[in-house]
Parts: structure tokens; C-alpha cells; sequence
């Protein structure tokens, strides 16, 4: 059963709550709770440093000149380096002077 809608004395048995009806919309704890599960899932890590105008006016750059993200430029590079440094502690030294270099570079000591 209805009310009818020209009937302005009967109270509605449900009362509307005040505002603007819920949309379902996720607050802005939920999406950035979501944005770092989703991260987290494709093995992605955030990176927030300070660096100076110059390098940044480069990291723009190369990612202008290569028509990528600033992360796509960032990646090979840093990977580049952290390779170069491995395969130079290998090429040197005893095993146990290399897993304590290996130990230092990763922060494991």
C-alpha cells in the first residue's frame, strides 16, 4: 500500500534521511586504500624524493624526448646502475668480501 501523493497529512512510514541520497561513492581513504592494494598487486612501489631544479628539468626532458613517464625514464636507469654495481662486486674480491658488499648495497648489514 501506497500513500497518495496529494495526501499531505499522513507521515511517510519511512522517513528520507536529510541530504543528498548516498551515491555508493567511495570516500578518499577507500580509493587511496584501493590505488595501493592495486600497486601492491602489480609489484609497483611509490617514490617521493627532492631533487634539484636541474635534474628535474632533465628527467622532464629525456621523458619528453622519449615520449614516456618520468618513471619509464627512472626505471632502466636506476636498474642500469644497481646492475653495473653487482656485476663490478662479483668481479672482484672472495666470496665473502662480495655477499658482504651484496650484504651493504641492499641494506642487509
Amino acid at each position: 500500500m501506497t500513500k497518495d501523493k496529494n495526501d499531505h497529512l499522513t507521515t511517510d512510514m519511512l522517513q528520507r534521511p536529510r541530504g543528498r541520497p548516498r551515491t555508493g561513492a567511495k570516500s578518499g581513504a577507500e580509493r587511496q586504500r584501493a590505488y595501493r592494494k592495486k600497486a601492491r598487486a602489480e609489484d609497483m612501489a611509490s617514490l617521493s624524493v627532492m631533487v634539484s631544479v636541474e635534474a628535474r628539468v632533465s628527467l622532464d626532458a629525456l621523458a619528453r624526448y622519449h615520449g614516456c613517464s618520468l618513471a619509464e625514464v627512472l626505471e632502466p636507469l636506476l636498474i642500469a646502475e644497481k646492475d653495473r654495481i653487482v656485476q663490478e662486486i662479483y668481479a672482484t674480491g672472495s666470496p665473502e668480501e662480495q655477499e658482504a658488499a651484496i650484504a651493504r648495497l641492499f641494506g642487509l648489514k
